[in-house]
């Protein structure tokens, strides 16, 4: 940590012991937690981080290196010091799944996190799990070597992906598992574009999600060895333009009744192709009193909406995704008796031409 503190005291098999705790980091873990809490914020805890292709930027080694008595050990552990917090899901893994190379997770590593995965969950049973394993899957695809079991992982299916493929990924997780979506990890600024980025949370939204997460990577790494902006502080970038507009996309949606939004079959024609740029994912209530449809930058062209879904006339409106305002969709309101095409109004406050449609 900041301090210079390790995890553990001890080593075995040239690793570090999980049954040796070092008091001194774990303090330093409490007093971010209980940060976190005061703030409201939730803590997405990987107990035992794997680390891209197995490598040493995380602890697969080591957890290969304990025996199952260690690492049951040490998830007792952490269930007892944290089964507390009201802001934890534990979230296992870590960049590491059965396709990874050149180091795939193998069904030892899999039989060792599920005995970290039981020992957490046996003492402390308040608290949601979920995984993360490689990007472009959502967390009950990832394949498990035969004899193992990761149902007990996923009280929340987790979406790691791409812009270009959020919602291809979590039209197919929200299908395939009754789980709560929500996005786990996605692509980050800087290295993608705020118009990119932005586009995470409506696709995550209007496909099923029940949430979403935000990477900017002058703030995750803490003015660390990755920062992409060395000469200021992480802290300079917590309000960053694509941080407003994440918060201006959950704003818009706690307003809605998001819970009840089913994804598909709203829209009929210029729809775009699933998995690619120009997709754009819709979504409706069952009993008709909302709309949305998200249409990235990237799209060109009408696209043409089944209003037969809605219960009735239904007022039109583009949401600005960078200002956060309304402006009314040409011809509003609509009747509900057949389908009708809609084009976005022109570029929105970023100069971009992404905007989400809600009919209401």
């Amino acid at each position: 940590n900041v301090n210079g503190d390790t995890p553990f005291t001890g080593s075995v098999n040239g690793q570090p012991d999980l049954s040796t705790p070092r008091e001194a980091f774990w303090q330093h873990v409490d007093a971010l937690v209980s940060s976190a809490q005061s703030h409201g914020l939730i803590v997405l805890a990987f107990p035992m981080y794997l680390g891209s292709r197995g490598g040493a930027e995380g602890w697969y080694q080591a957890l290969l290196a304990n025996d199952a008595t260690r690492v049951r050990a040490y998830g007792t552990f952490l269930g007892n010091r944290y089964q507390a917090y009201s802001n934890v899901i534990w979230v296992m893994g870590g960049d590491l799944g059965a396709a990874s190379t050149p180091t795939a997770f193998s069904s030892a590593g899999y039989g060792q996190l599920s005995t970290l995965c039981d020992a957490i969950r046996a003492a402390d049973p308040n608290h949601l799990f979920t995984s993360h394993f490689e990007r472009g899957e959502y967390t009950s695809a990832e394949p498990v070597p035969q004899g193992r079991s990761k149902g007990a992982w996923n009280d929340l299916n987790g979406v790691y992906s791409r812009y270009q493929t959020t919602s291809q990924i979590a039209l197919a997780g929200y299908a395939a598992s009754t789980a709560p979506l929500f996005g786990l990890e996605h692509d980050y600024v800087p290295g993608d574009t705020d118009t990119h980025v932005r586009s995470q949370p409506y696709q995550m939204l209007c496909s099923g999600g029940a949430g979403v997460s935000y990477g900017n990577t002058n703030i995750w790494n803490f003015d660390g060895p990755f920062d992409a902006d060395p000469a200021t502080s992480w802290k300079s970038h917590l309000n960053d333009v694509s941080t407003q507009d994440h918060q201006r996309a959950v704003q818009l949606f706690a307003s809605l009744p998001w819970w009840r939004l089913v994804p598909g079959g709203c829209v009929t024609a210029g729809g775009g192709t699933l998995g690619t740029v120009d997709y754009v994912p819709a979504a409706v209530t069952a009993d008709g009193d909302v709309m949305v449809a998200y249409v990235p930058d990237e799209h060109s062209g009408a696209v043409t909406l089944d209003l037969t879904k809605l219960a009735g006339t239904a007022r039109g409106r583009w949401f600005d995704p960078r200002a956060g305002t309304f402006a009314d969709a040409s011809g509003s309101p609509f009747s509900n008796d057949g389908t009708q095409d809609f084009s976005v109004p022109g570029a929105n406050a970023a100069g971009a031409h992404d905007w989400l449609l809600l009919l209401e």
